[in-house]
């Protein structure tokens, strides 16, 4: 379904992820950030914004990989709800909070170090 807006709706999001190896074969990482919403779409200037949803990961490494074969790992990821006003229609995120399970998998190709990386989940 298409829905022509009599506004503009701009969203801007600032975001900065860490990662930080624990050992050859665990890694922590956390992603977090700003966002704000800005419209007058809905009867006025309107704006929303605070802290982005958080997400705070751990991943283990199940395989390194080879010449023809992927490296595997399995990550667990907890999402923080952010601090924006969830309950508006011009709102900067949903208000979930929750966890998510994925495996990743990654492939070199060649000695130029190009790739190709899949995250299920």
């Amino acid at each position: 379904m298409e829905v022509t807006l009599p506004a503009t709706v701009r969203q801007s999001a600032f975001l900065i992820t860490a990662e930080a190896g624990l050992s050859r074969r665990v890694a922590l990482d956390l992603t977090a950030g700003y966002t704000q919403v800005r419209s007058a779409a809905f009867g006025g200037p309107e704006r929303d914004g605070g802290l982005a949803d958080t997400q705070f990961g751990l991943r283990y490494q199940l395989t390194s990989g080879g010449a023809f074969r992927p490296a595997l790992s399995v990550r667990a990821r907890v999402i923080v709800r952010g601090t924006y006003t969830a309950d508006r229609p011009y709102s900067a995120g949903d208000g979930g909070s929750g966890a998510e399970l994925s495996i990743l998998a990654g492939q070199t190709l060649g000695e130029l170090g190009a790739g190709i990386y899949a995250d299920i989940g």
